[in-house]
Formats: structure tokens, C-alpha cells, sequence
């Protein structure tokens, strides 16, 4: 059967999902096209920055074309605290080639 979804979900187990948790994404084939095969490479882009630092667990489960829920996987993973860095003043941009800039005159 065709994949028809492909669910990730953060700190809870698909088999707990009563359709009312928030930590769920969809994900997305890779040719961003529609799920249209049995084997699709899958992705998802997020941000650790909304989720707080500690031990994580993400699990993912795809669904057929007929509803059947396929095997759950899971990755462990662990999210730290990270400083933001102030940015500092820019050194001035050297010219080509390490070049001294130069004053040009019309020599008069």
C-alpha cells in the first residue's frame, strides 16, 4: 500500500495521540511532492529553540493508504541550554589582496 502520512511526534507515543496534543508534525516526502509510493524518503526541518533542555524522545509512524498504522521508531536525544553571543563590532572589511587602500589625486 501507498504511504498516505507520516507522523513525528515529540515526548509522546503515537498510541497515546487522542487527537488533542500540540507536539505533533506532519512530515514531508523530499521530492515535496504527494506521498505516491510504498518507500518514501521523508524530512522535517525544526527548531530546538521552543523545546526546553532536557532528555527528548522523538517517535515516528506512517499510515498506509488504508489506514493501517505501520511500526513506531523512536530516537533519543538530548536538548542543552546554548548562550546566545552578543555580536561584537565588525573588524573593517580589508581590500582585495591585503591591499592598503589608496588616496588617488589627479596629480596636480
Amino acid at each position: 500500500q501507498h504511504i498516505k502520512e507520516v507522523k513525528l511526534y515529540l515526548d509522546v507515543h503515537p498510541d497515546n495521540d487522542d487527537g488533542s496534543i500540540s507536539n505533533v508534525w506532519i512530515m514531508n516526502p523530499t521530492d515535496r511532492k504527494k506521498y505516491n509510493n510504498v518507500e518514501e524518503d521523508i524530512d522535517i526541518m525544526l527548531s530546538t529553540s521552543e523545546i526546553p533542555p532536557g532528555k527528548h524522545t522523538f517517535f515516528v509512524q506512517a499510515e498506509d493508504s488504508n489506514g493501517y498504522l505501520g511500526p513506531v521508531s523512536s530516537i533519543f536525544f538530548d536538548v542543552t541550554e546554548s548562550s546566545v553571543s552578543q555580536p561584537s563590532e565588525a573588524d573593517p572589511i580589508a581590500p582585495p589582496n591585503n591591499e592598503e587602500p589608496s588616496s588617488q589625486g589627479n596629480g596636480s
